[in-house]
């Protein structure tokens, strides 16, 4: 079954390299038992449900967060 809301997933390291991201998350949702497909950098399939995803970089009491949000997409 699909998630039908958003998603927050907040990262330890920041990826500035978009495919160092992608397989980041890759392996995030594989291991996790999900299936996951990139359409472009920020639209992706997570189990047949297409998300839009927002990254944002932020410091949480001076250490940096890569904070990435999924929406999905109706």
């Amino acid at each position: 079954m699909a998630i039908k809301k958003k998603v927050l997933l907040e990262l330890d390291e920041i990826h500035m390299d978009q495919d160092d991201l992608r397989n980041t998350l890759i392996e995030y949702f594989t291991i996790g038992g999900k299936k996951i497909h990139f359409i472009d950098n920020h639209t992706l399939f997570i189990d047949n449900q297409k998300y839009t995803l927002t990254e944002k970089v932020l410091s949480v009491k001076g250490i940096p967060r890569h904070q990435l949000i999924f929406s999905p997409i109706e």
